[in-house]
């Protein structure tokens, strides 16, 4: 069988570009012997014999660090007798590993998903055991982080079958299926992967493995703690796999994510893993960080994301709940703006250097650049838009009835037919790949921005399209007071502080992702409530005004109705 992700890989990993394309970021020493720690102190409470032989694994050994620590740990805690075994398809990562372990360990240059295919799953079912085969005490990993789309569709289609993986996924969520085929019942494995599994609509299926086949221990969601060269936000699982006992232990969780500084009141930490067990804010060489400990909710369903749980955020968020007269999800579907996959041909700031061969299809064009709080800025780049509705159904223009587009797009038309992938959807080669609905353009819409560290929703009603870095929704349905209520809600320091405790996702340096996922679950309060009918107001005037300190002033005076209106005092949230 052809190996899942490849044979030959570049040794090394040295250089960023074949880091991305391998999925290699090593591991640090200290995360290793934390990881180590934390599953050797899980073994000894399964109360397994210090006497008895373990059999311990890496499927992705690398430079061989992970399995250096777990050896070491334990040896110190007097485990008499290990087997040792790592997997990787980079025979010179296997060579840096072997310096480290020697004969400690058995290390074999293979691909370990083709070997659990081979040898411990069956055609018939994914999860049933080759009785014969090792099965492994310990597992210790980081798996590379590589998603199944840059595979090619081949090997994707392939990983995706054999594990019974769906939609935008990760290599490392096959690792989840294959790991728990050669685990003992009750065995412990810890894993370093990327965060984003828990909080995306793609990690659904990574979710379900996990709580299918697994009792889970611990989560340390690392966040942007920078302890990886590249930008991957780790997290670290501690795993027992399922077996025939009835008390399965409770699920904790950690998370640790970037603060301002200016409330740090602490001496510097050198290693943040010895301090993880703590709550509140440290300082570190890299920046000022808010740790948090509490249980794991990951939720009834796969769909579910998860957060970290404990009785004040949970109460806050019941609190929420209680005060919420709506969702946004109800004011209108929630779409991204439009994809042309041929920026450079489509959108322009410079149309009118054209004269008169200027395009006639040319729309205003809305980006995350002009972003701002209830209203945005003037902006200048215009979008060739091939798309129109007839009878009520999106339709490519006919490009003949437009003889100066028609002249720029021919032009173009190499680059335009580069996009095979639109030629095989039966498009036509000039079409914009996701032009959303030509109609919903001219309608009231909230527009926002995708990625920011504080929200900026505003209200547009130019007519103009959306391009694909922000998000909008369509308002022809609502009236004025509950959008402009939603404007205040979604424009809040509060609504910062329910994003963190609803959905627990940051990227680097505070930032967050506005999308439809979580934006279908922000709260608007009731619009009868006096807060909300003096937000409603006060939002009125803000657009109306182009005074800057009017409107500074005033969205001050809405930030604070937005909490009264939830019934929840004002806590002190750093923009």
């Amino acid at each position: 069988m052809p190996p899942l992700v490849s044979n030959v890989q570049p040794k090394g990993y040295r250089i960023s570009k074949e880091r991305k394309a391998t999925g290699a970021h090593y591991t640090p020493v200290e995360m290793a012997d934390f990881l180590a720690r934390e599953i050797v102190d899980g073994l000894e409470k399964t109360r397994f014999p210090k006497k008895q032989r373990l059999n311990i694994l890496d499927p992705a050994i690398g430079d061989g660090v992970l399995l250096e620590s777990l050896i070491k740990e334990l040896q110190g805690r007097k485990f008499a007798s290990v087997e040792t075994t790592g997997f990787d398809i980079d025979e010179h990562a296997l060579d840096v590993a072997w310096n480290k372990l020697g004969t400690k360990a058995i290390l074999k240059h293979e691909d370990f998903l083709n070997h659990v295919l081979e040898n411990y799953l069956t055609v018939s079912s994914l999860f049933s055991e080759d009785k014969t085969q090792k099965l492994y005490h310990l597992v210790i990993t980081n798996p590379p982080y590589i998603r199944t789309q840059v595979l090619g569709s081949s090997k994707s289609r392939r990983l995706s079958d054999a594990f019974g993986l769906s939609g935008r996924v990760d290599i490392y969520h096959a690792f989840f299926q294959a790991i728990s085929a050669v685990m003992a019942p009750g065995g412990i494995a810890g894993l370093i992967v990327s965060n984003r599994f828990m909080t995306t609509q793609a990690g659904s299926t990574a979710r379900s493995i996990i709580k299918k086949e697994f009792d889970i221990l611990h989560v340390w969601d690392l966040g942007d703690t920078k302890l990886f060269e590249a930008a991957v936000l780790p997290a670290l699982l501690l795993l027992q796999k399922k077996s025939e006992r009835n008390d399965a232990p409770s699920s904790k969780m950690t998370t640790i994510y970037s603060v301002n500084s200016a409330y740090v009141q602490s001496d510097p930490v050198e290693n943040i893993f010895s301090v993880l067990n703590n709550n509140g804010v440290i300082t570190t060489n890299s920046g000022s960080y808010l740790i948090q400990n509490g249980q794991l909710n990951s939720g009834a369903t796969s769909w579910d994301i998860w957060r970290l749980s404990n009785k004040s955020t949970d109460n806050w968020l019941k609190k929420v709940s209680e005060q919420t007269h709506c969702l946004f999800s109800h004011l209108g579907k929630i779409r991204v703006g439009i994809k042309t996959t041929a920026d450079k041909v489509f959108i322009r700031d410079d149309w009118e250097s054209f004269g008169d061969e200027k395009p006639e299809l040319l729309r205003p064009l809305i980006t995350h650049h002009v972003a701002d709080h209830f209203k945005a800025q003037s902006f200048d780049k215009q979008v060739l838009y091939t798309h129109e509705s007839v009878n009520g159904k999106k339709k490519a223009i006919k490009i003949a009835n437009y003889p100066k587009s028609s002249k720029y797009l021919e032009q173009h038309r190499n680059v335009l037919e580069s996009r095979t992938y639109v030629r095989d959807a039966g498009r036509k080669w000039y079409e914009i790949w996701v032009p959303q609905d030509p109609d919903e353009w001219k309608q009231s819409k909230i527009v926002f921005r995708d990625i920011s560290k504080k929200p900026f929703f505003w209200l547009d009603e130019s007519g103009a399209v959306v391009n694909g870095d922000c998000y909008w929704i369509s308002c022809k349905k609502m009236n004025r007071d509950l959008i402009y209520l939603a404007l205040a809600v979604a424009n809040s320091k509060f609504i910062t502080l329910f994003y963190d405790r609803k959905f627990n996702n940051k990227l680097y340096a505070e930032r967050r992702r506005f999308i439809t996922q979580y934006v279908k679950d922000f709260p608007i309060p009731n619009p009868q409530n006096p807060h909300s009918k003096a937000i409603v107001a006060l939002v009125g005037r803000l657009i109306e005004t182009e005074n800057q300190i009017t409107r500074v002033r005033t969205q001050e005076k809405i930030d604070t109705l937005v909490w009264h209106a939830f019934d929840l005092p004002i806590e002190k949230i750093s923009w």
